[in-house]
């Protein structure tokens, strides 16, 4: 697999969309945190939206936030807060910070980690023909002593780049065997989708982003 920095540089522009989603103790306890990332690199662009929202039994109604920031050119505006709170800040770098930014984003990537992966076979994903693997979390309730009731996970890369194309992670374990009255579940979910590859992506400033 390549770095995911370098195999999405091979791309015209695509769109990002990474969720997670961790549950428990209790079953109204959640934390989903939602980021998007649409790229066009033929225009130097890029909008990157952050979206979180957390509900306990204190807050059943829940609370959500959202930032938001997007890159044209050598300008960038910072997106904050939603509704009629909304703020939006304009500013403008000039040419060699904007060379420095793409050089040192350059020298940082990564890759996926997943333990032992198995072959599943070659499908199309999202579009894209991929090559099929499923992992497991080997550490999982080793050393919290956990019952671990689910444990899955599904990788796709793109046959031709080997770039990440989907990712999904299920998790379940609980403190307790099932039926005791003092297990406490907690859950894990995380979906990764790479979508719109090569395809045209609308990045433009809104009206809120003035200097």
């Amino acid at each position: 697999m390549v770095g995911m920095r370098t195999g999405l540089a091979s791309l015209n522009s695509y769109q990002i969309t990474l969720r997670t989603v961790i549950s428990g103790p209790e079953p109204t306890d959640q934390n989903e945190v939602t980021m998007i990332n649409q790229v066009d690199n033929a225009k130097k662009a890029s909008r990157i939206r952050n979206e979180t929202r957390e509900v306990s039994a204190d807050n059943p109604k829940g609370s959500t936030d959202a930032s938001e920031t997007i890159l044209i050119g050598n300008q960038q505006c910072e997106i904050s807060g939603q509704g009629s709170s909304q703020k939006g800040k304009l500013t403008e770098q000039k040419p060699i910070e904007s060379d420095l930014r793409g050089s040192l984003s350059g020298l940082l990537d990564f890759t996926l980690s997943a333990e032992n992966p198995t072959f599943v076979g070659e499908e199309t994903v999202n579009g894209i023909p991929a090559n099929h693997f499923t992992f497991k979390i080997t550490q999982l309730g080793k050393e919290s002593g956990a019952v671990v009731r689910n444990n899955k996970g599904d990788y796709w890369l793109a046959r031709d780049g080997q770039y990440l194309v989907k990712y999904t992670l299920a998790l379940d374990a609980a403190t307790a065997a099932d039926g005791s009255a003092k297990a406490q579940s907690f859950k894990a979910d995380v979906t990764f989708d790479l979508t719109s590859v090569n395809a045209p992506v609308t990045i433009a400033f809104p009206a809120i982003c003035k200097k």
